[in-house]
């Protein structure tokens, strides 16, 4: 097994033009907006794995594009769909986490989380998982609480055989690597996170990356994200499910609202609905995902419910949005009711012209 974790940064707000990078690792953009300029830190993580971990099971623990105007919407069967925040970064320590492999190749995950930010607890406990506000659905990360034997729900859509790998990794404890089966075009699995994580929930990361098969350099590869959630609670199915457009064009001249649903399997204390633009890169026809809008559902919900609001189209900016776009609803318990927490994307697209 080999495991390879570096940084790089750029100085400006990425334009979505996704520049020539060596594809022989994955990567996960993580947007900080911290500042007085905006700026992208991007994770690069790459295993390769003697075999497939299971559905519930850990693997082992040692030994130039163009752009096109859609973005594929899925199958009209499915009735699920999730997204967003603001991602929390910290400073690299020296210590904690880490892994060893042979071949004087090692690694450090607790890079990911540094120094102990005092505020990271109540940021994930009253704003729910933190995604990236411009990503590529084939590799990325989302920082959210983390326990021990929790159940972790992954569904997603590929239109070629990949390799998938999820990693999912908290302050002084082992990461827990998982490979999934990408031979199938639909994939639905729900991980177990090892009790070494402990009892109660912490911060940590779900790191996620779909790359192709061949032997030699490896690139990502189109990989459709449909719910990714963790806890008792969340998980079982997609506890938020039924996620729907009215319609499918939104008409900016006629000051138009579209209106939108979704229905909720469990009771949780906050939800937030996202609709971020959706791009897809013709070349390797990875889907890249910007934040657009954040409307907040005042009360959260309760098991059973269903909830009806409309969206005119417009961005938190107050400008509108043209382009395709995903609903994304992100559902979470705090930390006094479990801190369970539930992402899942629209089946369908909007346009908004």
């Amino acid at each position: 097994m080999v495991s390879i974790f570096a940084l790089s940064y750029a100085t400006r707000r990425a334009d979505l033009t996704l520049k020539a990078v060596p594809w022989g690792v994955a990567v996960t953009s993580v947007s900080v907006t911290r500042g007085p300029v905006p700026w992208i830190v991007v994770l690069l993580v790459a295993w390769v794995l003697p075999r497939p971990a299971g559905n519930a099971h850990p693997a082992p623990q040692q030994a130039g594009t163009q752009q096109s105007e859609t973005v594929p919407s899925t199958s009209p069967s499915r009735t699920t769909g999730p997204q967003s925040g603001r991602q929390q970064t910290t400073e690299p320590a020296p210590s904690g986490g880490g892994g060893g492999f042979g071949g004087g190749v090692s690694f450090d995950l607790s890079q990911l989380f540094g120094p102990r930010k005092p505020d990271i607890d109540k940021v994930l406990d009253k704003k729910g998982p933190q995604f990236p506000d411009t990503f590529t659905m084939s590799s990325f990360g989302v920082q959210a609480f983390v326990r021990g034997d929790w159940p972790v729900i992954l569904e997603y859509e590929l239109e070629q055989s990949s390799l998938i790998m999820v990693t999912i990794a908290a302050p002084d404890v082992q990461p827990a690597y998982y490979r999934l089966d990408g031979s199938k075009q639909r994939g639905s699995v729900i991980l177990h996170i090892p009790e070494r994580f402990g009892s109660k929930p912490v911060p940590g990361w779900y790191l996620i990356r779909a790359l192709s098969t061949n032997v030699g350099e490896i690139k990502p590869v189109h990989f459709h994200i449909l719910a990714l959630g963790a806890g008792d609670k969340a998980v079982g199915s997609a506890t938020i499910d039924q996620l729907a457009f009215q319609q499918q064009l939104l008409d900016t001249q006629q000051k138009e609202k579209v209106a939108y649903s979704f229905h909720s399997l469990s009771d949780f204390d906050d939800v937030e609905v996202e609709f971020p633009k959706g791009m897809l890169y013709s070349t390797d026809r990875l889907i890249v995902q910007e934040k657009v809008k954040v409307e907040s559902i005042s009360g959260g919900v309760e098991r059973n419910a269903v909830v009806r609001r409309s969206w005119d189209g417009k961005g938190d900016n107050g400008k509108y949005s043209p382009g395709t776009h995903y609903m994304v609803v992100r559902a979470w318990r705090g930390l006094k009711s479990g801190a369970d927490w539930i992402t899942v994307w629209s089946p369908q697209v909007l346009r908004v012209e």
